[in-house]
């Protein structure tokens, strides 16, 4: 072949990838507002503390609330370190049991929960 030089002779680039176009992400659905509920609070903020007869916190103890009212509902809370606690009930009056040395509830006394009392419940035990 007359005439043909390395300089004549180049290789064709590779075909470049496709580009890949990114989605358009999916808007949002629109807000309905009539379908927005507000739900009040159901209970009232209840905090004590457990202390010993000579009034130094117990600590890590376990509490339960029954509620007096026929087949009510129980809620359990456990004191901090500093013997104090803090949990939601409903209005209404409340049988309050403690754990034993023996890990069993124990009933301590009964109290009255209600929206406008604020006051926090000591529990002294033995």
């Amino acid at each position: 072949m007359p005439g043909a030089t390395g300089a004549n002779y180049r290789q064709a680039a590779p075909p470049a990838p496709p580009v890949a176009v990114p989605a358009r992400p999916t808007p949002p659905p629109a807000v309905r507002l009539e379908r927005i509920v507000a739900v009040p609070a159901t209970g009232n903020q209840v905090e004590g503390k457990v202390v010993l007869n000579d009034n130094s916190p117990r600590a890590n103890v376990r509490l339960l609330f029954v509620s007096a009212e026929k087949q009510g509902p129980r809620e359990a809370a456990t004191a901090d370190n500093n013997g104090r606690f803090n949990l939601t009930l409903a209005s209404g009056n409340w049988l309050v049991y403690l754990t034993g040395a023996d890990g069993k509830p124990v009933f301590h006394s009964k109290i009255d929960v209600s929206s406008n009392d604020t006051r926090p419940f000591v529990l002294v035990t033995r």
